[in-house]
């Protein structure tokens, strides 16, 4: 009995033992490896935050060129009259996609329409001159632009203008004497929209159709409220 006993009490106590030196040994590696793991987040964020830096740029798209131009034109209108304008602008060149532009611009326009008109029973003629004095800001989009490889790409935009209208209305009998004399001078806000087409050279310069289409917003209610145009313009970007 008591050799039983003894012998149960050594396999008590050695099972004891044995349970006890087990979970010892599992936490010691359990701490082990949360210290190695820690170990090896700090050499890793001390040892390759240059290296990670100069991958993830690597993997960011680059930045989109830009390109200045300056650009000058002459156009008309369905009246033949005659404009001049200048100006600039400043290209986001996409390689992937539609580029984008923003440019400035000042037009100087003048235009004038004969008809004939009875008055009092006397044929006259009625003569409306129109004289445009316009800045305007807007944005093009560009698509298909390609100013390093060359070529025909398309334009379509918007923005807005400042444009000091003076307008003036002349009739004139068969003897040459004026019966009838009216006239205006406005200053008026408005919009533009923009349509065109354009050439590329890799030289440097580009060859522009567009038809800017103004319309204001007050012009006294006699001059002009809408004016489409067509404009011949070259531009040359200095980079």
């Amino acid at each position: 009995m008591i050799s039983a006993s003894k012998r149960g009490e050594r396999v008590i106590i050695n099972h004891q033992t044995t349970n006890t030196t087990s979970i010892a040994g599992g936490s010691m590696r359990y701490s082990l490896c949360i210290v190695t793991a820690l170990f090896s987040l700090i050499l890793t964020m001390w040892w390759t935050p240059a290296s990670y830096s100069q991958t993830l740029s690597s993997q960011l798209p680059a930045p989109a060129p830009g390109s200045v131009a300056l650009r000058a034109g002459v156009g008309t209108d369905p009246n033949l009259g005659l404009g001049l304008g200048i100006g600039g602008r400043y290209a986001w060149v996409s390689a992937t996609g539609p580029s984008f532009e923003f440019g400035a611009d000042f037009y100087y326009h003048g235009s004038s329409e004969t008809k004939q008109r009875q008055a009092g029973g006397v044929t006259v003629d009625d003569k409306e001159t129109t004289t445009l004095t316009v800045f305007g800001v807007r944005g093009n989009g560009l698509f298909n632009y390609s100013p390093d490889k060359g070529g025909v790409y398309f334009i379509a935009g918007f923005g807005f203008v400042v444009a000091n209208v003076q307008w003036e209305e002349n009739w004139t009998n068969p003897s040459g004497v004026n019966t009838y004399h009216d006239d205006l001078d406005v200053t008026s806000a408005g919009n533009i929209i923009n349509f065109g087409i354009g050439m590329a050279w890799t030289s440097g310069v580009e060859a522009r159709l567009e038809t800017p289409m103004l319309y204001f917003y007050d012009s006294g209610g006699k001059a002009v409220s809408f004016a489409p145009t067509l404009t011949l313009s070259l531009l040359y970007r200095l980079q």
